[in-house]
């Protein structure tokens, strides 16, 4: 190592102190160790990123240096990151410890679906939109009566979920997606996630968020994760003070039988608030169960809201008028959409 001995691999027995043997042998040490960033991580304008490709829990660290290297990685104190089957190196060094080996599990995100979510969730607000999850959960803690437990549908990567666990003694988050679902957990678990915006061309930008600060890790015990479907949810779905169905009607198959039967799960005095994004897809949803957006059999045309009203009137009373919130959703710094959800209050007959 350092260019100090020979110009090859040296022998395992070659260096000796007392009843060990040198395990480096002038070659790169593989490690069990995933490569990964510190904490507070940025990427350098000026300087040419090669490390956030390799944050993807593919590669390993090496370490140590190899006499077949040059420069920085000459030396016994380099790192570099190679995926596990890349063997570029000359020799080979085995050291089994008895030690159960600690791994972890690359968690930085860049599908883009799932990126958009975090960023809806839990991105900073820069643009005088409103933070639709902390919007609702602000809301919905004024009108609540009782605030022992309380259910969110649709919760993607849980900052409503968190934000109610403020005030509720319990709070459970729901969604389908796995994907986005997973965020959520991970976000109670390790108390950070960390995913990737795309910034320009090839280049992105690591975006770090921390429950703490949010001022969200006291509260975070009282919090609960389950993937779930929404249009035919288990009996263990129940007795609720607040429910939240977070624009995830056009998520679901059947968004009006899960308008129809969520009185079930609600208590006496209960509220329930539905936040509704018409934009319908027949990939998702068929046309058939569509609750607007069409034209009706009397030619007359169909909205959303409307049928929402019709179908909740039944069981709840509307408290006030029905209210917009803006808010911007992307996976790009350069590029965002800004949405609109309806939003409804209701309280349970």
């Amino acid at each position: 190592m350092n260019l100090q001995y020979c110009g090859s691999s040296s022998p395992v027995n070659k260096f000796r102190f007392g009843a060990l043997f040198d395990v480096i042998g002038n070659v790169w040490q593989w490690t069990e160790s995933l490569f990964y960033a510190f904490k507070g991580f940025e990427v350098y304008p000026l300087y040419e990123d090669f490390s956030t490709p390799t944050f993807d829990g593919q590669h390993n660290i090496i370490k140590g240096g190899s006499w077949a290297s040059t420069g920085n990685l000459a030396v016994r104190d380099s790192r570099f990151a190679f995926r596990r089957h890349f063997y570029q190196h000359a020799g080979f060094r085995y050291l089994e410890s008895s030690e159960e080996v600690q791994t972890f599990e690359s968690d930085y995100i860049d599908d883009p679906l799932v990126v958009e979510e975090c960023e809806r969730g839990w991105g900073e607000n820069e643009y005088c939109f409103a933070n639709l999850s902390e919007e609702l959960a602000k809301r919905s803690i004024a009108l609540a009566k009782n605030k022992k437990k309380a259910l969110v549908v649709g919760c993607g990567t849980g900052r409503t979920v968190f934000e109610l666990a403020r005030d509720f003694d319990e709070v459970e988050g729901i969604d389908s997606s796995a994907r986005v679902f997973r965020v959520a957990v991970a976000m109670k678990a390790k108390g950070n996630i960390h995913y990737i915006l795309k910034s320009e061309g090839d280049n992105v930008t690591i975006k770090e968020k921390y429950l703490d600060s949010y001022k969200l890790s006291s509260t975070k015990e009282r919090v609960s994760f389950f993937q779930a479907d929404a249009a035919n949810l288990k009996q263990m779905y129940k007795d609720y003070d607040l429910i939240i169905a977070e624009v995830m009607l056009n998520k679901t198959y059947d968004p009006k039988h899960f308008l129809e039967m969520i009185h079930d799960r609600i208590n006496k005095d209960g509220i329930l608030v539905v936040a509704h994004s018409p934009q319908w897809s027949e990939d998702i949803t068929t046309k058939d169960n569509w609750l607007g957006g069409y034209r009706g059999d009397d030619g007359e045309i169909v909205l959303s809201a409307t049928t929402i009203d019709r179908i909740l009137e039944k069981k709840f009373n509307k408290i006030g008028k029905s209210s917009k919130i803006s808010y911007l959703v992307s996976n790009e710094e350069s590029q965002m959409l800004l949405k609109v959800a309806d939003v409804t209050f209701w309280q349970i007959r």
